[in-house]
C-alpha cells in the first residue's frame, strides 16, 4: 500500500515535471525568435534594431530573455518634436511565467544612452536598478520603480539625479470595445530630485520632492501620432493635473487644472497653481544673482497682487490663473512666454 502511494506521488511529479518541461519549451520556441519578428516589424518602419546577445533561461517555471546590447537607429528625416536618432541599452531582461505569457516584468542594467534628433547631443543614463512590470490584463496595468537614476550629457555636464522614482499606468493600449470609459491614469513621485537646469536658477535649492497624478480622459486609438492625438481631441479627451506638488527651498507649489488641444491641435491649458512660501523663492533667486533687484521688486508686486486678490485667511499661500491660448504661457492677467508650436 505504501509503494503505491509512492508510486502515486512520483507518477504525478513526473507528469508535473513533463508538462512543465513541455510548455517551457514552447514558450521557448517562440521566444528564440522574438528579437527577430520586432527586427522586422520596425524595419517596416525603417527602424534599424540590433541586439548582440539574446539569452533564454528561467527553466521550469519562467522564460527569461535576456538581451545584450541592444540598439536603435531611427529614420533622420523625420520631423517629429519628441524623436530620438539612436537608442543604446546595454541589458534588458524580460520575463513572464509559462503559464501566463500576458504577466511580464522587465528590468534594465548598465549604462543606457540616446541622442536627441534636434540637438545632436548624447545623453548618458544609469541606474542602480529600473524595474518594471505589465499586466496585460483587463485593466492593462503597468508600474515602474526607478532608483539612483542620473542623466548626463555625454562629456559635459550632469542633467539630473533622482534617488527614487515610481510610475504607476492604468489601463492602456485598450481598443473601443474594450475601454471602460476610464482615465488613463499616471501617478508619479520622486524622492530627493537633483536638477541640473533647476540648480542653475536656484544654486542653493533644496529639492524635497516632486509628485502628482495625470488622468488622461477619452478614448486614445493606435495609430499613427498625429491620427491618434487628433481623434482623442476632436472626441473630447482632456488631460486631468491631478495635485502636482513640488517643494523646494521653502516653496511649496501645488498644480491641479486641465489640459486640452485646439483646433491646430496645439495645448491649451487652464489651471491654478497655488504657492506658499515665493518670498524665501525670490530671495534665493536673488542671492544666486539669477535674477537682479529691479526683477525680483517687479516679481514682489505681481506676487503681491495675487495675493491681496484671494482669501486672507490661507497665510502666505496664494492662487494664480496659471492659463495656455494661443501658445502663450499667462500668470493671470500677465503673459509670461511663447510657447513653440508642436508639430505633431
Amino acid at each position: 500500500m505504501k509503494n503505491k502511494k509512492l508510486l502515486f506521488f512520483f507518477s504525478f511529479v513526473l507528469i508535473f515535471v513533463i508538462a512543465f518541461t513541455g510548455w517551457w519549451f514552447i514558450n521557448f520556441y517562440f521566444a528564440k525568435d522574438f528579437h527577430q519578428k520586432i527586427q522586422q516589424r520596425l524595419s517596416n518602419q525603417d527602424i534599424t534594431f540590433s541586439i548582440r546577445k539574446h539569452v533564454i533561461t528561467g527553466y521550469p517555471f519562467y522564460v527569461e530573455n535576456i538581451f545584450y546590447n541592444v540598439n536603435l537607429l531611427l529614420p533622420k528625416d523625420s520631423n517629429k518634436t519628441f524623436a530620438v536618432s539612436s537608442l543604446y541599452v546595454e541589458k534588458l531582461v524580460i520575463v513572464y511565467p509559462v503559464w501566463n505569457p500576458d504577466d511580464l516584468s522587465f528590468s534594465i542594467s548598465g549604462s543606457s544612452k540616446f541622442t536627441l534628433k534636434e540637438e545632436s547631443k548624447t545623453f548618458l543614463t544609469n541606474q542602480d536598478s529600473l524595474e518594471g512590470k505589465i499586466v496585460f490584463n483587463k485593466m492593462k496595468e503597468a508600474n515602474l520603480l526607478l532608483k539612483n537614476f542620473q542623466l548626463v550629457i555625454e562629456n559635459e555636464k550632469k542633467l539630473l539625479f533622482i534617488e527614487e522614482f515610481r510610475l504607476s499606468v492604468n489601463q492602456f493600449f485598450l481598443n473601443k470595445k474594450s475601454d471602460t470609459g476610464e482615465h488613463f491614469k499616471v501617478v508619479f513621485n520622486f524622492l530627493s530630485p537633483d536638477y541640473y537646469l533647476i540648480k542653475r536658477i536656484f544654486a542653493h535649492a533644496n529639492i524635497e520632492s516632486f509628485q502628482g497624478q495625470i488622468n488622461i480622459n477619452g478614448f486614445l486609438p493606435l495609430k499613427e501620432l498625429p491620427d491618434s492625438i487628433q481623434n482623442w481631441s476632436q472626441a473630447g479627451g482632456f488631460v486631468e493635473i491631478k495635485d502636482f506638488l513640488l517643494k523646494v527651498s521653502g516653496l511649496e507649489s501645488i498644480l491641479n487644472g486641465s489640459l486640452t488641444l485646439d483646433q491646430n491641435l496645439q495645448p491649451l491649458l487652464v489651471s491654478t497653481l497655488k504657492i506658499k512660501g515665493y518670498h524665501s523663492l525670490l530671495d534665493e533667486m536673488d542671492r544666486s544673482q539669477t535674477i537682479n533687484p529691479k526683477t525680483k521688486a517687479l516679481g514682489n508686486i505681481i506676487l503681491n497682487f495675487f495675493s491681496r486678490s484671494n482669501a486672507t485667511d490661507e497665510g502666505s499661500a496664494i492662487q494664480i490663473p496659471l492659463t495656455i491660448q494661443d501658445q502663450w504661457l499667462s500668470l493671470g492677467s500677465f503673459k509670461v512666454k511663447k510657447i513653440s508650436s508642436i508639430n505633431w
